[in-house]
């Protein structure tokens, strides 16, 4: 067997709590892998990955942000003891990076049961090793619908995940 096992964290409740629990089971990881995101993309372009740039964008983007997903990265912040903006500006780094992820989308003739099938690369940098840190992260919400999150430890941003209605693609917070 060639496949890799990635971790599968079980949360319940509500966005604070699911957060928190999250950052409290992968503690050491999203600490590792947070802090390797804010300094490898402050050392590659300093102007373009500063705090003030990172701050500047989700002061454009917040008040478009759920309060479900700013409550689940409160939670991820208190959970892992990573500063809050700190957290904050490692998920702003997709947002405003110059790279761009391939996907691609195929049905009807071109499969061969005609369903639809969609993927979505999402093309950081190798040197990151995030993918070092990927869980699974299965959502047990108090009010709304049970769902999974392929994510990354510390990282509750989301490309692709399931729902208990099927797939869906999430555009990242």
């Amino acid at each position: 067997d060639n496949g890799r096992e990635l971790p599968l964290c079980v949360v319940e409740g509500t966005p604070y709590e699911m957060g928190k629990a999250f950052g409290q089971l992968f503690s050491q990881e999203s600490q590792a892998l947070i802090e390797r995101i804010i300094g490898a993309s402050q050392m590659s372009d300093p102007d373009e990955f500063s705090n003030e740039a990172l701050d500047a964008a989700w002061a454009a983007t917040s008040p478009h942000v759920s309060d479900y997903i700013k409550e689940e990265l409160r939670g991820v912040a208190d959970g892992t003891g990573i500063p809050l903006q700190t957290l904050i500006r490692a998920h702003m780094v997709p947002l405003i990076a110059s790279y761009s992820c391939s996907s691609l989308a195929m049905w009807g003739d071109a499969t061969a049961t005609s369903d639809l099938f969609m993927s979505r690369n999402l093309d950081w940098e190798l040197e990151l090793h995030a993918h070092d840190f990927a869980v699974l992260v299965l959502y047990l919400p108090e009010n709304g619908t049970p769902h999974v999150n392929v994510t990354f430890a510390g990282y509750i941003g989301c490309n692709t995940g399931m729902n208990a209605a099927g797939i869906l693609s999430l555009i990242h917070i």
